[in-house]
């Protein structure tokens, strides 16, 4: 793109050296068909930059959902080491709900709903 501005610019100082009116010039075809790749390289440059932005949303993103993703498995295993170290027996409700209650399982399990809502999983 800037290798074409600069042939440009080239055209314009041999335009103005030859005297030529700049009407003539710009009704030449190659000249026409040089100001409409010039507009099509200018929108494909404005498209790639917009793609980018893009891109990098999605990588941040990612990196986010990585994090996270570490983060409740970290939550996770320490649940599960702690359910292993104190087991309860679950021959009623009642334990079994205090052992929920004890081990944090709901906050995890709360997490990994936002988590799938947040996602879309």
């Amino acid at each position: 793109m800037e290798s074409f501005k600069q042939k440009v610019q080239v055209v314009h100082r041999h335009q103005a050296a030859l005297r030529i009116p700049e009407e003539i010039v710009t009704n030449l075809p190659i000249c026409q068909t040089a100001l409409r790749l010039q507009e099509h390289a200018s929108r494909l440059q404005h498209t790639a930059i917009q793609q980018c932005n893009i891109l990098q949303e999605a990588v941040i993103q990612y990196e986010q959902y990585e994090q996270e993703m570490r983060h409740l498995q970290q939550l996770i295993d320490r649940a599960h080491r702690e359910i292993q170290e104190k087991p309860v027996s679950t021959s009623n409700i009642q334990q079994l709900q205090a052992q929920i209650s004890r081990h944090e399982v709901k906050k995890v399990m709360n997490l990994l709903f936002h988590l799938a809502k947040t996602w879309k999983c």
